[in-house]
């Protein structure tokens, strides 16, 4: 099984951070293989085409976990269609802040989003798994700068306040689950 980030547009350094600081919250026998990270400072983050390459290049080992953040969601559901077509099994996808991103409703999708209307109108674009939205708002970057920082409510697929929690957390609970 392998785990695949997906950076938006930021510094690298940041997605360095990201992985530090949910992998100290996980069990150390899922965090001895780093995950494949798209080189966002090298292509477009994006960009389906780009990130197929990449897959292509590192050869992961099937099933995937995907986890994205903002454009880097773009290119997880860009290329989504073709990896179901292709039968590569994706085991969920984690998507941060995919505002405005579709995802079909046969893989499940965990949205994490940075106040309550990001989360709200992004559900209605699919997301079949439990959720979270941070509760109090925060800047967009910082649920990817700094996950740990993050308080929020976890939501059940009814879409009820299910748990107070940060987002480093709720991630570390599923990622756990999934790998």
């Amino acid at each position: 099984m392998s785990l695949i980030l997906c950076p938006g547009i930021h510094d690298p350094a940041l997605t360095t951070a990201f992985w530090e600081q949910i992998s100290s919250q996980l069990p150390a026998a899922l965090t001895q293989s780093p995950p494949f990270v798209f080189p966002s400072d090298r292509y477009p983050p994006y960009s389906p085409w780009h990130l197929q390459t990449f897959l292509q290049e590192t050869q992961p080992v099937p099933p995937w976990v995907l986890l994205g953040f903002s454009a880097g969601c773009v290119a997880i559901a860009g290329l989504l269609p073709i990896l179901l077509c292709r039968h590569v099994p994706i085991v969920a996808i984690f998507a941060l802040d995919a505002w405005g991103v579709p995802f079909p409703p046969n893989v499940p999708v965990h949205r994490l989003s940075h106040d309550y209307f990001t989360h709200w109108s992004s559900r209605l674009l699919g997301g079949q798994g439990d959720s979270f939205y941070a509760d109090p708002p925060v800047e967009h970057l910082r649920l990817w700068r700094s996950p740990h920082t993050v308080n929020g409510w976890q939501m059940d697929t009814n879409d009820q306040p299910h748990q107070y929690t940060t987002a480093a957390q709720y991630l570390a609970q599923y990622l756990t689950q999934y790998l």
